[in-house]
């Protein structure tokens, strides 16, 4: 479950910050939140989806080698309902992940205005990155500080590229 949260975190975090540094220049901000919260929406959609297809795929990919050694057939054992019950479950996960981080760029935009408010969806996402790599580093015994670091500077690198975008079109 964590992995989808994860995944989904950053999915929806990064996306939805290329939506409001893409439309800055909309003449309001409720046609920034009303773009991000959109393709947050479209986003979260589209990783239930991707989720469960991908985990549903490999999921057989088990089911079928299991039959193979056991010369049976799973088909509507428990393993292939529990198989089918944890797909589900990621995928909703991967999903409604993905809508919550897309939230994180979009809350400024109700308290400030333009280039304000896209500073500080910067920063917001740049300070989840850094908790999300921290934690990661945590886990795998690195540095949190430096997992933290990197991560927050893949943010900013992401905004960066999005504002170049901006700029030149």
């Amino acid at each position: 479950m964590i992995k989808s949260l994860m995944r989904g975190s950053i999915d929806g975090a990064l996306s939805t910050l290329g939506v409001v540094i893409g439309a800055i220049s909309a003449p309001s901000a409720m046609l920034i939140i009303s773009a991000a919260f959109s393709g947050a929406v479209a986003n979260g959609f589209s990783n239930i989806l991707a989720a469960f297809s991908a985990e549903r795929t490999a999921g057989y990919q088990k089911i079928q080698e299991l039959e193979e050694k056991m010369f049976t057939t799973l088909k509507g054992t428990k393993h292939e309902k529990h198989m089918n019950t944890k797909v589900m479950k990621r995928g909703v996960m991967d999903g409604i992940s993905t809508i919550a981080g897309g939230a994180i760029p979009i809350i400024p935009f109700l308290f400030f205005s333009g280039l304000e408010a896209m500073y500080i969806s910067i920063a917001s996402v740049a300070l989840l990155m850094g908790i999300i790599g921290a934690y990661t580093g945590t886990l795998a015994r690195e540095n949190l500080v430096f997992a933290g670091a990197k991560m927050a500077i893949f943010a900013g690198l992401t905004a960066t590229v999005c504002i170049l975008i901006e700029t030149m079109i």
